[in-house]
């Protein structure tokens, strides 16, 4: 199926998705199996009927601070268009439309993302009739004969609400085939969402292994809580600092968690299956076809834009990208919904630095989400009691330096390139008298492995320059839980 950019009224078609089904089906083909089969318990805290939600309109901020208009609706709809109003009408010329992708994200060596739905993008430059009336909180769009107010954008914001990791944790090890974690046999296939695939056209009946993992209850998720109470807080900029896909996988029914050795009931994820076999593409090696989990629509629309929907519609969103977004577990979702960058590609492995700059103060955003931790980092660290504040009053941690790992060739690549994005900060940081650095990964954050204490982002802290933070006045990070 080819795809190409639809230019209607004034919005500009973003993303236009949908696998075609109608190819016969030759070839190499591996029929997965039934997340049903895993088994199911309690009620989804996600609405199935995500169609009466549309258009979600929420605005992003790209490079250089520009708000990116954006509205998902369903693949078969119209885009939506602004409403002008009388006095702006003549001069909408000055709106700049710009296409954001083209092509269809297919690998045949992946799950398919399969995204069902039309992202639609006005990108408002300054100085246009638009950013005025989205600055005063007066832009409307209009869609199939209703109007819908796009969220007011400040020039001079005074509230600021921060997120990070908000997404229910489903990370499998195993799925009763095999340890996925490992990487070993029969679990050394290629990875789906992060997650190594084992057997090949199987049943239910070899289903036979213990299943494990780190899961998350959705009885402990409260992520939707957290944010519809935010909304009466008038909130003028929503930052989010990464990591907002955790659903990695499907939830067994009987799963015991790695860590507290108990059982989380998120096995309502694993139904319905929006997906079925024949939207598999030739080659594709996966285990379970999708619930409510992965890097496709409904794993978005559940872990992410349902729970965030309010928040949405009220305040334009900062969005950083978590190491959760890198390309091999949620990157092409990230860059169809979220991602500041014009795109030469459905998901890249990285982007530069950039500023989103208000009357009074100046965010210096950083995409650090392709930095490789020595053993997986703090995600891997092991459960031991903290040691106590020594007598002189200084903890001393351990560096994590990643020269101790003699499998990683990216360290001189990651050093020059990190060093290159301080040097960027550093100058931008110029234009304002107040800077936050905002970045995933903590700069200075530390943290307990097995009872010591140790350093948590060498990458970042060997790339800092000696001036780099001279004028940044605190840093805000996500990463640790």
């Amino acid at each position: 199926m080819v795809t190409m950019p639809i230019i209607q009224s004034s919005f500009v078609v973003v993303i236009l998705f949908i696998l075609d089904t109608s190819i016969a089906l030759t070839g190499q083909y591996y029929a997965p199996g039934q997340s049903s089969w895993l088994g199911s318990s309690g009620a989804s805290s996600t609405p199935q009927d995500y169609k009466s939600y549309f258009p979600i309109i929420y605005v992003v901020f790209g490079v250089n601070g520009t708000p990116h208009v954006r509205a998902i609706v369903d693949i078969d709809d119209d885009c939506p268009s602004p409403l002008h109003e009388e006095d702006v009408a003549e001069n909408l010329g000055e709106v700049r439309l710009d296409t954001r992708v083209l092509g269809n994200p297919i690998n045949d060596n992946k799950m398919p993302y399969k995204f069902p739905v039309r992202v639609c993008e006005l990108k408002v430059e300054d100085h246009s009739f638009h950013r005025k009336l989205l600055e005063e909180g007066r832009l409307k769009i209009s869609w199939n004969e209703k109007s819908y107010l796009v969220p007011r954008v400040k020039s001079n914001p005074e509230r600021f609400m921060f997120t990070a990791d908000t997404g229910l944790r489903i990370k499998p090890s195993n799925l009763g085939l095999g340890n996925v974690a490992s990487g070993e046999p029969p679990c050394n296939s290629t990875t789906v969402y992060g997650i190594h695939q084992c057997l090949l056209n199987f049943t239910k009946e070899d289903l036979t292994q213990p299943q494990t993992g780190s899961f998350q209850g959705l009885d402990e998720w409260h992520f939707k809580q957290l944010i519809d109470s935010a909304t009466s807080k008038d909130i003028d900029v929503f930052i989010h600092l990464g990591d907002y896909l955790y659903r990695q996988g499907p939830c067994p029914i009987n799963n015991t968690d790695y860590l507290d050795k108990e059982t989380k009931n998120c096995s309502a994820v694993n139904i319905p299956e929006f997906a079925s076999a024949d939207d598999m593409v030739f080659g594709t090696v996966m285990n379970f076809i999708p619930g409510e989990y992965g890097d496709n629509w409904w794993g978005w629309w559940s872990d992410f834009f349902y729970p965030a929907l309010n928040l949405l519609k009220e305040a334009p969103i900062i969005a950083l990208r978590g190491n959760h977004e890198i390309c091999e577990r949620g990157g092409y979702g990230y860059f169809m919904f979220l991602s500041p960058v014009e795109l030469e590609d459905y998901c890249l492995e990285r982007f530069a630095p950039y500023a989103v700059k208000f009357t009074h103060e100046q965010f210096l955003v950083m995409d650090d989400s392709i930095i490789k931790e020595l053993n997986g980092g703090v995600d891997h660290f092991l459960p031991g009691a903290c040691p106590g504040v020594p007598d002189n009053g200084y903890i001393v941690p351990l560096q994590q330096t990643r020269y101790n790992d003699t499998n990683d060739q990216d360290i001189p690549n990651h050093l020059d390139l990190f060093t290159q994005h301080f040097e960027k900060i550093e100058v931008m940081s110029l234009e304002s008298d107040n800077n936050f650095y905002i970045g995933h990964r903590p700069l200075f954050g530390i943290s307990c492995n097995n009872g010591t204490v140790v350093t948590l982002d060498w990458t970042l802290q060997q790339s800092l320059g000696p001036t780099t933070l001279n004028r940044i006045s605190a840093i805000f990070s996500g990463h640790m839980q």
